[in-house]
């Protein structure tokens, strides 16, 4: 579980069938928003990675599948975070990456 000055801040969210508990704790890149979750089910910690589909009126839905493909030919190298599950939702991608 994650904790902030707060409190816990964790909201359950629901993709697929799975469940992820995700930290209210933002990581804002450019292109992405990085937040820390946790698989419901087995209790492992991942980094969930929300890419929008739609950056600037322009389909971005191809650079993410480039990235993915990228991390999946990547996952024998020790100094590449490994690609644990690829969710796709009407307007973004998520990428859950291990920590």
């Amino acid at each position: 579980m994650w904790t902030s000055s707060s409190g816990p801040e964790l909201r359950l969210i629901q993709w697929k069938h799975e469940e992820l508990l995700l930290s209210k704790v933002n990581f804002r890149g450019k292109f992405a928003v990085v937040r820390k979750c946790m698989e419901k089910s087995t209790g492992h910690e991942y980094a969930a990675k929300f890419m929008r589909k739609r950056r600037k009126g322009q389909d971005c839905r191809v650079e993410i599948i480039h990235e993915i493909a990228v991390l999946e030919l990547a996952t024998a190298s020790p100094r590449v975070v490994n690609l644990h599950q690829v969710y796709e939702m009407a307007s973004e991608m998520v990428l859950v990456l291990e920590l």
